[in-house]
């Protein structure tokens, strides 16, 4: 088809061919998009399923330490403890952990800082002693967000 430079100087013919040859093109555009929406559902669902039954316990938080989502085991772990004071990791630390967790968070937030970093927790109203790594997985996941993978420890003695 030849190129069109002023739409006005176009018959009735031309137009309704150039009219079905937008809507055409619309019409692929659609359905690519929905193609691309039903994958990212697809996607996202398989992302949800493998979070939550991974056999780690892990915590996606922000860099105020307010906890975004909660695998399966992680909330087996910590029971109702985020849920009942704000879902936010500070509230739920011992004070000693507390203090740890706020220095090691800081650091770890500090851009020359390796992107992985390991402490002790100790929960205020969980008895058990945990083992925390703070992880950023890779570029994908924004700086100020970041994955906590929790471990208890076991006295094999």
């Amino acid at each position: 088809m030849p190129t069109i430079t002023d739409p006005t100087k176009l018959d009735k013919e031309e137009l309704l061919a150039e009219w079905a040859v937008r809507e055409e093109e619309l019409r692929l555009q659609f359905e690519s998009l929905k193609t691309s929406q039903t994958q990212a559902q697809v996607l996202l669902q398989r992302y949800e399923r493998i979070f939550a039954f991974c056999p780690l316990a892990l915590m996606v938080m922000d860099n105020r330490a307010q906890v975004h989502e909660i695998n399966n085991v992680a909330r087996q772990l910590l029971g109702s403890a985020l849920a009942t004071r704000s879902n936010h990791m500070l509230n739920i630390l011992s004070d000693s952990s507390r203090l740890a967790f706020n220095q090691a968070l800081r650091s770890f937030m500090n851009e020359d800082a390796p992107k992985a970093q390991e402490l002790p927790l100790d929960f205020r109203d969980i008895p058990n002693r945990f083992h925390a790594q703070l992880v950023a997985l890779d570029t994908q996941i924004p700086p100020e967000t970041f994955v906590v993978m929790l471990q208890e420890y076991r006295d094999d003695n």
